[in-house]
């Protein structure tokens, strides 16, 4: 969930009642709880900014059940977020951005991915897993490096970076196009992000 999300749902559809926790980060909280109605349960985050980070989901049947246990079922789960568009016009060295591993649409940058996977499956909190993100493979931490060069920046305490942005101007002639450029970090132990700074930026087609 990128930062500057306002709103954010997940649905769960199954073929009997279940009910639906949601949570970020791998620690449980903020969490929200939905109900089954139906054969599903809908669970909305609606907030000034909704946590930034990963969120995971867990599925619960709803009992009593009998002495053969819980029956055999399936279901989907679906999460949207309202939340700011993401400039195609804009590009910088320190590539491999974080938040648009989340994009179906995207192309995932697997340096990236990989090392989400991985905290994430270590990530274990009240005997829950971050399935979301289930992975058998391990990543060693990146090193820290100060480099301009292409890929995403790490930076251990003190350090600095230099980051170049490249913004594309396309668009009608003598049209005028307003944006921010956010600055965020991650951290990769607790599975969230900030925002950093907002460097609201304007120009001119010519």
């Amino acid at each position: 969930m990128p930062t500057e999300t306002p709103r954010l749902t997940i649905a769960a559809t199954a073929d009997q009642p279940v009910n639906l926790d949601v949570f970020a980060n791998g620690w449980g909280e903020p969490e929200y709880y939905a109900a089954a109605i139906g054969d599903g349960a809908t669970a909305s985050v609606n907030a000034a900014q909704v946590t930034p980070g990963v969120w995971a989901a867990d599925i619960g049947q709803s009992g009593p059940f009998g002495d053969d246990g819980a029956p055999a079922g399936s279901v989907s789960v679906a999460a949207t977020a309202r939340a700011q568009l993401f400039d195609p016009n804009v590009a910088s060295n320190a590539a491999g951005d974080i938040w648009l591993q989340g994009l179906a649409t995207a192309t995932a940058d697997p340096a990236t991915l990989a090392r989400l996977k991985a905290a994430a499956t270590r990530r274990v909190t009240s005997g829950r897993t971050l399935s979301a993100f289930a992975a058998t493979s391990t990543v060693s931490a990146a090193p820290a490096s100060t480099s301009s060069g292409p890929g995403p920046v790490y930076l251990q305490p003190g350090e600095s970076a230099t980051i170049t942005v490249t913004i594309t101007a396309r668009g009608p002639k003598g049209s005028v196009v307003r944006g921010h450029l956010y600055i965020d970090n991650f951290n990769f132990f607790n599975l969230d992000g900030d925002e950093l700074i907002d460097l609201p930026y304007a120009y001119s087609i010519k």
